[in-house]
């Protein structure tokens, strides 16, 4: 009898014990924003011209098939005199500039920025 009581009494305890409880509408309340964001920004120049275009990657799942050409206001094409200028557009919105990216073979850099989250629109301009 002494046997059945304890081996009840094992078999019970892991229902009774618990190291931690998990408040589910607490924890679904509060959301996992990052402190910063970051993209990475790549020059092109027109054929056969001087004027410089940037194409921006925000890193957002699903976005390779939309045009990553910066745009102004009324969907034109922003079209800059040098990259100079370009990366001073950049910083006057914000960005910060990381880091230079070269990847394999490619002759052409592009330029990571990052920005503080509070003041993040959905596109750049």
């Amino acid at each position: 009898m002494k046997k059945l009581l304890l081996l009840a009494a094992i078999g019970l305890l892991p229902y009774f014990a618990s190291a931690q409880r998990y408040n589910a509408s607490r924890a679904d309340s509060v959301t996992n924003t990052p402190a910063e964001t970051y993209c990475i920004v790549s020059p092109s120049r027109v054929i056969f011209g001087e004027k410089v275009s940037l194409d921006i990657d925000y890193g957002i799942a699903g976005d390779e098939n939309d045009d990553k050409t910066l745009v102004d206001t009324k969907g034109k094409k922003i079209k800059f005199n040098s990259l100079a200028e370009a990366l001073n557009y950049m910083a006057q919105r914000g960005w910060l500039f990381v880091n230079t990216l070269r990847y394999g073979a490619d002759d052409y850099s592009r330029y990571l920025f990052r920005r503080k989250t509070s003041n993040i629109p959905s596109r750049v301009n």
